[in-house]
């Protein structure tokens, strides 16, 4: 699905901060892109669905990590 808007985030913020990664369609390689994770914990707080403020723990724990892993 294609997304233009967001919650907390300009769709230019969340283009810049893209993260990507490549699929496997019928065995063709095709390179997709994701919001950031950054930019998806400010999603999700802007949203405040409780579902959304269930996965900020997870997602928080896994950009703490990603931290840990640069530094």
């Amino acid at each position: 699905m294609l997304l233009r808007a967001f919650d907390g985030v300009t769709f230019l913020q969340a283009w810049k901060g893209k993260e990507n990664t490549r699929l496997e369609v019928l065995d063709k390689p095709i390179e997709v892109y994701i919001i950031g994770l950054d930019h998806l914990i400010k999603n999700k707080e802007a949203i405040k669905r409780n579902k959304d403020l269930d996965d900020l723990r997870y997602l928080r724990a896994v950009q703490k990590e990603r931290k840990n892993d640069e530094a």
